[in-house]
């Protein structure tokens, strides 16, 4: 300790002699953390300041619009992030504590949420909000206990996906003392409870899923196939989920990983990325079950977000925040030389391609993809997350958005044109503890008054919009 010229012991919060002990485990990362930040903003303020800005007022920029000086609309794209992050405000929605999932149904306009193995539907209605505004839509906030749950699964749940062109729920375990399973369910025809259970796969834990979405143009329509599919990240499997109308559930296992998926998210009707610990990122094509690499990440990937054809936003470990395009990702391979396994010396380099061509017999040449350095990306956005792989994150291609929590659960906000913070919702000071993790937020299209989109996530408690 500076002040006090002395050395102290750290302990954890459970030995500690009180629960505001200065040197706690999670106080010390905690500070060393902000220091890390403090030093990151002064590179990043000095580096500002050897950068030539020319300052183009706002009569300018619109003399030049009218004129026909400007090309396109950059300009204006360049505002939507902040303009739309200016006006953004919290309002308390769903009041319960340690929510770890959540999705809407906008037919019915209400909630599904899961805390630990179950999950309910909460109905909404129009009134006076939980925060006190007016002419509101709520939801029911009596204590979960005390509500019949719709679902009950043998362990925690890892995801949950409404699909509002059937009106059908899936829901996903992670496993541990029991094995994992997906869980398929019709809430609204079949009632609480009643559903389908998929376990008899290859896999020791499964970490998330994606439902095709639909790729229309228009917002407020639903995808015309009346075939569903959801992928579900398995272990080192992908497992497609497909049900034709009125027909029942089909699995379908894609095996031949070598490290396990951790992120999907599709990128066309026909294609899925796949993000691995390994860092690297596949393309999956579903038509002809076959997989390519198209970027590597510098750590494991823990979330994807498509941005648009060939753009996604990647989230991994280590504080990595980045946005690819596939089209200009290329793979350089490093200037050393590859090396052999046992038995030869792991120092050993190759001498003659007589070597090499016999390593290959042998089955002991090294494959080149050890040998790749990650991607360039378009852009890298300022972020702190150390080791959590189950901080959220959620991307408005529309708006130019992307919206993310940080290990100390702060909510920020970037813009997609130049990877600039544009906000950022710091919890209060008297929080709900280290164990409130915000696992799921998302961009939901609020109908009414307010309509528009609108962040909802996990927050302080309960379930927060961020919008207008």
């Amino acid at each position: 300790d500076k002040e006090k010229g002395k050395y102290f012991a750290i302990q954890t919060g459970s030995s500690a002699p009180n629960t505001n002990s200065k040197y706690t485990k999670y106080n010390i990362n905690k500070e060393q953390r902000r220091l890390k930040k403090e030093a990151a903003a002064s590179i990043s303020k000095t580096r500002r300041k050897r950068i030539v800005r020319r300052d183009i007022s706002t009569n300018h920029r619109h003399l030049h619009r009218e004129i026909g000086n400007n090309t396109g609309l950059r300009f204006l794209q360049d505002a939507w992030p902040a303009a739309f992050a200016t006006g953004c405000a919290p309002s308390l929605k769903v009041r319960h504590l340690n929510i770890r999932y959540f999705d809407h149904d906008p037919t019915t306009d209400s909630l599904y949420v899961t805390q630990g193995r179950a999950a309910w539907q909460l109905k909404a209605h129009r009134g006076p909000g939980i925060d006190g505004s007016e002419d509101a839509v709520s939801f029911d906030d009596s204590p979960l206990p005390l509500l019949a749950p719709i679902a009950q699964l043998t362990s925690d749940i890892s995801s949950l996906h409404y699909l509002p062109g059937s009106g059908a729920m899936v829901m996903t375990s992670i496993g541990g003392d029991r094995p994992p399973l997906v869980y398929l369910a019709d809430p609204g025809k079949d009632g609480p409870c009643i559903g389908e259970q998929l376990t008899h796969f290859p896999a020791t834990a499964i970490w998330g899923s994606a439902p095709l979405p639909s790729f229309s143009e228009s917002i407020n329509t639903v995808s015309s196939k009346s075939t569903e599919t959801v992928a579900v990240a398995a272990s080192k499997h992908v497992l497609f989920v497909t049900r034709s109308e009125g027909a029942t559930w089909q699995p379908k296992v894609f095996k031949g990983l070598s490290t396990d998926v951790l992120a999907l998210e599709w990128s066309s009707p026909n294609e899925l990325y796949v993000g691995q610990r390994s860092g690297d990122v596949h393309i999956l094509d579903t038509r002809e079950e076959r997989m390519s690499a198209v970027l590597r990440h510098s750590t494991p990937v823990t979330h994807l977000r498509r941005v648009s054809s060939g753009q996604l936003v990647c989230k991994g470990l280590q504080d990595t925040l980045m946005l690819y395009d596939i089209r200009m990702a290329k793979a350089q391979r490093s200037h050393e030389s590859p090396k052999l396994h046992e038995p030869y010396e792991p120092g050993e380099q190759w001498s003659s391609h007589s070597k090499r061509r016999k390593a290959r017999k042998a089955g002991q040449y090294r494959s080149a993809s050890h040998n790749i350095s990650p991607t360039t990306p378009l852009l890298v956005f300022p972020y702190s997350n150390a080791d959590d792989t189950e901080l959220g994150m959620a991307v408005h291609p529309r708006l130019g958005l992307v919206a993310a929590v940080d290990d100390d659960g702060n909510i920020l906000l970037w813009s997609l044109r130049n990877g600039d913070i544009v906000k950022d919702f710091k919890p209060s000071p008297v929080g709900y503890g280290p164990l409130q993790r915000i696992r799921c937020m998302k961009f939901i299209e609020d109908d009414g008054e307010r309509a528009g989109p609108s962040l909802w996530s996990v927050w302080e408690g309960g379930i927060t919009r961020f919008g207008w």
